[in-house]
């Protein structure tokens, strides 16, 4: 065996275990028996070819590869039993006897929770049966006391749609998959849900949809509830001595909690480069350890008594922070690290990463299709491997300068290692954050230099009161007084970087990242050794040149699109319906409504595709008739386009487009909103506000599906569009009654397709629009647009636009002027 291996056993053993995983998983169940019955057979008949002094190691190799595959044939038999079993009750009501399995999170103007389900309809369902349970707002949220506790509930299933006869299930992982949840229960929906069909049996039913139950022998555990009512108690400290905003910044990064947080505030971390400090990982244990250890030291505890002391601190932290992966992967290699180094036994770093991937996908094999799996791994890996030959390769450097007497203090020393420490680990990340989040922020090593210190010094004076207000209250609203200030200060300095760190849009196939890959692996071995000769390494000089010039050559570009922006807004040709797409500087994307299915189809999908947009900053729905909401269902079920956001008017409607987008979005756990009169959200230099509907919906008008649409006025730097959606008289009298002149937009676009009983003189006059748009299908039906809306528009002196006689309608506003295809519009 060669001494490489020797000294990196388990780097090989990980991989072939994640191997295994992934060829047990897409074979499935008899096919991952025949292929192991194979590689066992084939094992056997090698190991007598082998030497003898292998034949230990490629054993090893052997049993994890088999390993592998057998805990993923095995999850993949698991996810289509479960799947199976649901399929028969999906649309349908059911009455379903189970326990809750965490705490319940907001969704809507409800709440949602994991049900443990034990018997469905009277009958017994299959042991571990997981479903995802959503509580309309009507319906009261189970307290935390119900944890684990029995729970009859009545409600509609939903779920993936079954294949065709003949067709296999999908191997596809998502969400649900990893949690193992097979279906969502609809509870306490109104009238907005469909379907109960005629099989449906009302007898026996509760009076209300959520019923506790007297508690059996077979209780909740107790491990599991005194973790979530530590974590709650927690939680509550920081709530009663923070303000809202604060409070929902501390927790996103002291637990990973997003629950309260803007999704601003969570798009200002992205775009800065520091998404990393909402995802619990080694660097926020290391803020654990590292407040554990100093008062370890104060307390004049030995290093070895910290070193067994640190075993359950670390397993109460991954506890409280759920033991994901990235948590996970940082607990053993603490553990691992702390323990080898206490007895003298260091574990080199590549097998500390190796160690940590084993455990994970032996414990959680899915974890192996999770994003937060390889962002983890890839920005270790880049502390591990990059961090160390950089640090080498600029020790000469700085003992030259040194000599001649540069650099004598401390700090230049820290700060160089600290921009080091924080560009490798961007230089892991960042190919697979252009492919996954479709950007990547140039100045993020700089960001991380300032906002990681000063994230650190927040969250550990947030823990710090948090534990004290456990014992003394008034200590925890001293300590949050000061950490009130400092995160308000660190969130400034977040949105600094946000609006300024040269985010770049750029979306990687996979092929380019793979490349991006190799080429730092050579840069890196450059710094090193020529991978040419493999003698004399390429002076430094020159590789940091180029490295210089890549980075001033996209900086410049980043700056040139900040400083010379074009707002870019798309009118698709989808018929009679509303599809429309705002490109906003900054690389944002915000989308109204999406048309038809055949018209997403026809000219949504083939422009997306085109312009490389597979991302969605803000999805808006303005009301859920099939013309606005078709190619919206359409495009999250082909899951081509990551969606960060949904806004919703929330109007109840009882079609089944409309129950499949709610369905989607439950299944997929996509962010949801509901947006009434006063709402605002902002996306680079674009602010948004919802004018309508009201809080308490119009009822007894003509339409109250079309007459409850979200109205939205968008302001990009003074040029203002208002966007109505398809209102009708009754809600245009509302409109003008709250806010008369304050309506005025230089583009409109007409409500309702232009129909007879939409955009009135008043709302025209009010507007005063100098381009109105109509997106109205070619020979309609309806006769729309109605000649006295275009009279009204002519009245006003608006140019006028539409879809049926000029297509698709692409128009870009820069410095104030609206031009459409090389044409000012004003």
């Amino acid at each position: 065996m060669s001494t490489r291996a020797l000294q990196s056993p388990l780097v090989p053993v990980a991989f072939v275990l994640g191997a295994g995983i992934l060829v047990g998983w897409y074979a499935g169940q008899l096919a991952g028996f025949r292929l192991f019955l194979v590689f066992l057979g084939l094992g056997a008949v090698l190991f007598f070819f082998i030497p003898a002094g292998k034949r230990f190691y490629w054993f090893l190799l052997l049993s994890f590869f088999l390993s592998g595959l057998a805990r993923g044939a095995g999850e993949r038999r698991e996810n289509n039993r479960f799947f199976e079993y649901t399929q028969a009750f999906t649309g349908k009501t059911v009455t379903i006897f189970g326990r809750m399995a965490d705490l319940p999170l907001p969704w809507r103007e409800g709440h949602r929770f994991p049900l443990d389900v034990e018997m469905v309809g009277g009958e017994e369902a299959p042991v571990g049966l997981r479903w995802e349970v959503f509580l309309a707002g009507g319906e009261p949220a189970p307290q935390a006391s119900a944890l684990g506790e029995p729970l009859l509930l009545r409600g509609r299933v939903f779920g993936e749609r079954p294949s065709p006869a003949g067709v296999r299930m999908r191997a596809r992982v998502n969400r649900w998959t990893r949690e193992k949840i097979s279906g969502g229960l609809m509870v306490g929906t109104g009238g907005y849900l469909l379907d109960y069909g005629a099989e449906t049996d009302l007898r026996g039913a509760p009076d209300s949809a959520i019923t506790p139950l007297p508690r059996d022998r077979r209780g909740p555990g107790r491990t599991g509830m005194a973790i979530v009512a530590a974590r709650r108690r927690l939680l509550a400290v920081g709530e009663r001595t923070l303000s809202p905003e604060t409070a929902a910044l501390l927790h996103g990064m002291l637990l990973g909690v997003r629950e309260g947080l803007p999704e601003t505030t969570a798009g200002n971390f992205r775009r800065a480069g520091v998404a990393h400090l909402l995802s619990v990982s080694g660097l926020h244990l290391m803020f654990w350890l590292g407040l554990f250890w100093g008062l370890g030291r104060l307390l004049g505890l030995s290093e070895r008594w910290l070193a067994m002391l640190s075993l359950p601190v670390v397993l109460f932290f991954l506890l409280l922070a759920g033991a994901g992966a990235p948590a996970l992967r940082a607990g053993v290699m603490s553990l691992a690290g702390i323990f080898g180094r206490r007895w003298q036994r260091p574990v080199r770093r590549e097998n500390l990463l190796a160690l940590a991937a084993c455990v994970i996908l032996l414990l959680r094999p899915l974890d192996l299709f999770s994003l937060g799996f390889w962002l983890s791994f890839t920005a270790c890996g880049g502390l591990l491997f990059l961090l160390p030959a950089w640090e080498e390769a600029f020790a000469d450097q700085i003992a030259r300068a040194r000599a001649k007497g540069k650099y004598k203090r401390w700090g230049y020393a820290h700060m160089r290692r600290a921009f080091l420490v924080s560009l490798a680990a961007q230089a892991g990340t960042a190919p697979l954050c252009a492919r996954f989040f479709g950007g990547v922020t140039l100045l993020a090593p700089f960001a991380n230099l300032v906002l990681v210190p000063l994230g650190s010094a927040c969250i550990q004076l947030g823990l710090l009161a948090a534990m004290s207000g456990l014992v003394f209250f008034p200590a925890a609203r001293v300590l949050n007084a000061g950490n009130e200030v400092l995160l308000g200060f660190f969130n400034r300095i977040l949105g600094f970087f946000a609006e300024f760190g040269g985010y770049i849009r750029v979306s990687l196939p996979w092929p380019a990242v793979g490349s991006l890959y190799t080429l730092t692996a050579v840069f890196t071995w450059g710094l090193i050794k020529n991978p040419i000769n493999r003698r004399r390494r390429i002076p430094l000089f020159y590789l940091l040149l180029i490295l210089l010039s890549l980075v001033l050559a996209g900086l410049g570009w980043a700056l040139a699109q900040q400083f010379d922006p074009s707002f870019e807004m798309v009118f698709f040709d989808v018929g009679q319906g509303d599809a429309i797409l705002f490109a906003i500087p900054g690389g944002y994307y915000m989308m109204v409504d999406g048309g038809t299915a055949a018209g997403y189809d026809r000219d949504v999908r083939p422009y997306l595709r085109e312009h490389g947009i597979d991302r969605l900053d803000l999805l808006v729905l303005t009301h859920p008739h099939d013309d606005h909401l078709g190619g919206l269902v359409r495009m999250l079920e082909e899951d081509r386009v990551r969606v960060t956001h949904i806004l919703d008017s929330g109007y109840p409607h009882t079609t089944k487009g409309y129950s499949r987008f709610l369905e989607i979005i439950a299944e997929r756990g996509l962010p949801y909103s509901l947006a009434v009169q006063g709402s605002s959200f902002r996306l680079g230099k674009m602010r948004g506000i919802v004018l309508h509907p009201p809080a308490s919906h119009l009822s007894g008008t003509r339409s109250d599906v079309n007459n409850n649409s979200l109205v939205l006025l968008l302001d990009y730097k003074g040029t203002r569009i208002l966007l109505t959606g398809d209102i009708e008289k009754e809600a245009e009298e509302e409109l003008l009654a709250d806010y008369g002149n304050f309506l005025r937009a230089n583009i409109l676009k007409v409500a309702h397709h232009g129909g007879a009983t939409s955009t009135s003189w008043e709302l025209v006059a009010a507007a005063r629009p100098d381009l109105a748009v109509i997106s109205v299908g070619k020979n309609n039906r309806f006769g729309h647009p109605s000649p006295v809306v275009l009279e009204n528009l002519q009245r006003a002196g608006a140019a006028i636009r539409r879809t049926d006689t000029n297509g698709r309608l692409e128009f870009c506003i820069r410095s104030g002027r609206v031009e459409l295809k090389g044409r000012a519009e004003n």
